[in-house]
């Protein structure tokens, strides 16, 4: 971590420190909220000079420019079907199962249709449209909404349709898993027609509003991600529920009390949206069912069900006609004494406005909570025979203060960005700065920042039902109106402390950041759900002495539980796989269910926490049969010291091979062998700020050349290109430097592996630009974090990994739709005209050991070859994301099986299209050695300013020395330097033509 960051983050909890000690006395608190609520609003306090420009608007700022005109009529109700389609790229047919209209239209993933739609004024629509989702895919079907060709706000972009899936019990014999804990039940996709109203998909607030000119219209929608059908649109005014007493007024033959309960236990929902939600197990007598010595599914669990508009639906029968009250039994400890929202439907509909993000409190133990306002429990009339509950997380109540919170951050953007306009991102000690001579407002905009930062915390805890009781979770937003105050105060010193208004996790940008995705989530486990008419519920909570009495029990249970408890079963192939907990539960639970099902071959996996143990165990003698995911540079070390297996000798692996992209074997060829087969594999991309780019008017760049051209332009804004070189690791691995020398054509090492080959002017050329970039065109050193100057903006550009795209995804809300990715820019080869774009990735490796007994290698080789195949890796990535979440993309080596996953489509096929320029160094004795000097090489040049040429040259014998010595130890020169037999090197050229050979 830099020095500034340390020191943002030292006077950010000084003053949290200074806030809890000195701050105002609750009464001083209560009287400074009054006034902030009182004087001040959104529209007042919003900064509209923001100079981010993007080239899709918000929709607060469409609806803005709306409230100026005449638009704001609500035109009458248009019904549009298969009739209205001017074209399409979709296939229009009948449904059976669709009795609304004779014909939908069906379209694949890119395919759009274009209605034709007639208003007489100029007038708001909202968007209502059956749909039904045509395919078994994990991804849900997004759709682009256009009007008359041109996508109105960001907002109608990637529209979630979401797929209904239905849960499947087990058969019994397949319930529980070896310890006789439950397994989760299976997933199925039910094709059914939905209706929904187009909501914005981050938000998932209130239903859109769209435009239409007088005369004739336009409506376009795109899909994206997998196929769909559509069917009957309906535009126009969208009716709001009624209130609790019209509601009532309505019902003719309520009133009756039928003495009936009915308990629905809320693990056994019977469709819900999202593949992610799913039951988990509580270990506490408070919750049914429930036993000491296993573990039973019995409740929903929120961390997966907290999403805005996810949903479960039960379904329920009452034996008699009547009103009934309904309870939640629930515990909702997720966010510090802020409610989680949920939506209530009976039969699909929301009955009146009170079941509509209707409030669920902070508590840390389970609470029943009876449906009701001030005045009472809600009576509800449900008549005899079957019903639905549906529960849909909502996020209506905090949405404004969202968009607010991501506002503020856009004009702290914008701020930081003008000041480092004029200050070229340099800071000077000695040198004094008048800001205001060039931006006049700044103290006032200052101050409205910081005011509007005081604002959001206020109106976050307005929303807790204590109003003395203040969150801890927002507190982020009192330490930024601190930060930016005092800023205002003395704008001057803003270009020496950017570290208090926007770079590094202890600014007030980052720190105002923290508080969306709090905000976001809307957790809350449920154990049971009661519809119950003049009865009494149980209690929520076991008693005392019952929760002491299980804690004794269990606690003497487990030194008997078979869980740990190692009993070697001589039989069962034993592997360690290099991967967390959840992953190898999910994996041995595949196992067991399918390979074990129908071969009979048992495995026992057992988690492997480093590979050193590996040398150890070597040592030891008590090596497995199998290790798995081990990081591509160890299986090339185990097999030249003759301990692991040539996985081609064994029946099967050409064919399996082929489903894999033949440079990923590279690193694992010792001399005419393969001694591991891929498992997983990295990616890397080009990111870059949609938002920023755009409205820099800076094309994406396609080769090294276009990077430099741009790099002025960033440059005199206060913003820079990223390069993994700039990261703060002093080490630079071949992931990091082996591209650019690939895609310049240079290589490290002779055919023979006794000589380096980085002298040879290819590499040079790479060498002296890699180097370059940093001595004449000013790349940034040494970036601790390039995740936070993304999202702040002094690094709208740069290369990352597939962990921070899903930081960028799902850890910065507040970027959604401002961010996208590209291949990685590359070299233009002359004599094709392509641009090379290599690319070297982390890669891991399964493999067998030789001191696995004969009669288990073709068992441990037949479990390899079923875990490689396409099938079983797209299960498997598709459980990793049912179990642990939409979060967790496993990133599996085989192509095929990736096509599959359920990554998003554009990305996916960006991943494929990179992967096509992979290349991995080759393996050899002494190897490490070059990795280490061509790093040391860098850094002498940038940092010691060193001539790239001398730094070779003093690599050159370090390197050749190195080499010579690992092939004296493994006996392919003898102690004169003679060959006593050749090394094989495969080549990139020679890799492919060498397994299509094999097979």
């Amino acid at each position: 971590m830099s020095r500034k960051a340390v020191i943002g983050l030292v006077g950010a909890a000084l003053i949290l420190l200074l806030v809890m000690l000195f701050g105002p006395s609750n009464t001083e608190t209560e009287e400074l909220r009054e006034n902030i609520l009182g004087q001040y609003s959104y529209m007042t306090l919003a900064n509209k000079n923001n100079t981010l420009i993007s080239d899709i608007p918000a929709y607060s700022d469409v609806r803005a420019s709306w409230a100026s005109d005449d638009t704001q009529a609500f035109a009458d109700r248009l019904i549009l079907d298969h009739h209205d389609i001017v074209s399409t790229d979709g296939v229009v047919l009948s449904d059976d199962t669709y009795d609304e209209s004779d014909g939908v239209v069906r379209l694949d993933d890119g395919d759009t249709v274009v209605f034709s739609i007639t208003s007489d004024q100029s007038a708001l629509y909202r968007i209502t449209l059956d749909y039904q989702v045509e395919s078994d895919s994990i991804l849900a079907p997004e759709i682009d909404i256009q009007i008359n060709g041109v996508i109105p706000f960001i907002e109608a972009k990637n529209i979630i349709l979401y797929p209904l899936w239905e849960r499947i019990e087990r058969p019994e014999d397949k319930r529980y898993d070896r310890y006789e804990d439950e397994l989760l039940p299976y997933n199925s996709h039910a094709r059914m027609w939905q209706t929904m109203a187009v909501k914005d998909a981050g938000q998932f607030q209130d239903p859109l509003f769209f435009k239409l000119d007088e005369g004739m219209n336009e409506l376009s929608f795109s899909v994206i991600n997998s196929p769909v059908s559509i069917g009957v649109i309906q535009m126009g005014a969208i009716p709001t529920p009624p209130t609790y007493e019209d509601y009532r007024d309505t019902l003719t033959n309520s009133g009756l009390t039928t003495g009936e309960q009915i308990t629905i236990e809320a693990e056994a929902f019977t469709y819900k949206n999202a593949l992610n939600i799913k039951a988990t197990s509580n270990v506490s007598p408070d919750v049914h069912p429930y036993v000491y010595n296993r573990k039973l599914l019995n409740m929903l669990d929120g961390y997966t069900f907290d999403d805005g508009g996810s949903t479960v639906t039960y379904t329920f029968t009452v034996e008699h006609s009547g009103d009934y009250n309904i309870a939640l039994k629930y515990m909702q400890n997720f966010k510090d004494d802020i409610p989680s929202y949920r939506d209530i439907l009976i039969n699909n509909e929301i009955l009146f406005e009170d079941l509509e993000a209707y409030p669920f409190h902070y508590t840390n133990r389970w609470k029943n909570e009876i449906l009701g306002n001030v005045d009472g429990p809600f009576e509800i009339y449900l008549d005899q025979g079957v019903h639905t509950l549906t529960l849909r997380v909502s996020t209506r109540p905090i949405m404004e203060i969202k968009e607010d919170i991501e506002g503020l951050m856009e004009d702290i953007t914008a701020l930081s960005l003008e000041v480092m306009k004029l200050t070229g991102g340099k800071t000077d000690a000695y040198r004094d700065w008048d800001l205001e001579t060039y931006i006049p407002t700044i103290s006032d905009d200052l101050e409205r920042l910081s005011t509007r930062a005081l604002y959001n915390y206020f109106r976050i805890n307005e929303l807790n039902d204590d109003p003395d009781v203040f969150s801890a979770d927002v507190n982020a937003l009192l330490i930024a109106h601190e930060l930016l105050s005092e800023l205002a105060n003395d704008p001057d010193m803003i270009p020496d402390n950017m570290t208090k208004l926007s770079e590094g996790s202890g600014s007030a940008l980052q720190l105002i950041g923290t508080v969306l995705p709090i905000l976001s989530e809307q957790g809350m486990d449920i154990d049971s759900i009661h519809v119950f008419s003049g009865t009494d519920l149980p209690e929520p909570r076991s008693k005392v002495l019952t929760r002491l009495f299980d804690s004794l029990r269990r606690f003497v249970y487990s030194f008997f539980d078979e869980r740990y408890i190692y009993r070697p079963d001589e039989e069962a192939v034993t592997v360690w796989v290099k991967k967390s907990k959840g992953y190898v539960d999910i994996m041995q639970q595949m196992i067991d269910e399918e390979f074990t099902d129908e071969t009979g071959i048992k495995i026992e996996l057992a988690i492997l926490r480093e590979e050193q143990k590996l040398i150890l165990a070597n040592s030891s003698g008590d090596l497995p049969d199998v290790a798995m995911n081990l990081a591509s540079e160890y299986p090339y070390d185990l097999a030249l010291r003759g301990i692991l297996e040539d996985i081609t000798q064994f029946d099967g692996f050409d064919a399996v091979a082929e489903e894999y992209n033949p440079q990923l074997f590279t690193p694992f060829v010792y001399e005419d062998g393969i001694y591991a087969m891929p498992d997983t594999l990295g990616a890397t991309l080009l990111f870059y700020r949609t938002d920023i780019i755009n409205g820099m008017e800076l094309a994406i760049p396609e080769s090294w050349d276009d990077v430099i051209s741009m790099l002025p332009t960033l440059q005199n804004n206060g913003m820079n290109f990223y390069h993994t070189l700039s990261s703060i690791n002093a080490f630079k691995t071949y992931i990091v430097t082996a591209p650019m020398i690939y895609q310049f054509g240079g290589d490290f090492i002779d055919p023979s592996g006794r000589f380096t080959t980085i002298d040879m002017e290819e590499t040079i050329d790479a060498l002296r630009f890699m180097t370059d970039l940093y001595r004449i065109y000013g790349l940034p050193l040494q970036i601790p974090s390039f995740y936070q100057h993304f999202r702040s903006g002094t690094l709208p550009i740069g290369i990352g990994d597939m962990n921070m795209y899903l930081q960028f995804k799902y850890a910065a809300p507040e970027l959604a739709g401002k961010w996208g990715v590209a291949l990685l820019p590359g070299v233009l080869d002359e004599d094709t005209g392509l641009i090379r774009r290599y690319v070297s990735n982390e890669a891991s490796g399964n493999v067998i050991f030789n001191t696995t007994a004969p009669e288990k290698k073709d068992k441990a080789w037949a479990f390899l070859e079923w875990w490689a195949s396409k099938d079983v890796q797209a299960r498997f990535t598709y459980n990793v994301q049912a179990t642990l979440g939409e979060t967790f993309l496993y990133m599996t080596a085989n192509e095929e099986a990736f096509a599959e996953s359920s990554w998003p489509t554009d990305t996916k096929q960006m991943i494929l299209d990179q992967w096509e320029w992979l290349r991995l160094p080759q393996t050899s004795p002494g190897n490490y050695m070059i990795e280490r000097e061509i790093s040391n090489i860098w850094n002498k040049v940038v940092f010691d300013d060193i001539h790239v040429r001398s730094a070779i040259d003093d690599a050159i014998p370090k390197i050749d020395r190195e080499l010579e010595r690992k092939l004296r130890e493994f006996g392919y020169l003898d102690a004169a330097g003679n060959i006593t037999r050749p090394l094989i090197l495969p080549t990139y050229d020679t890799i492919g033509r060498w397994l299509d050979d094999e097979a």
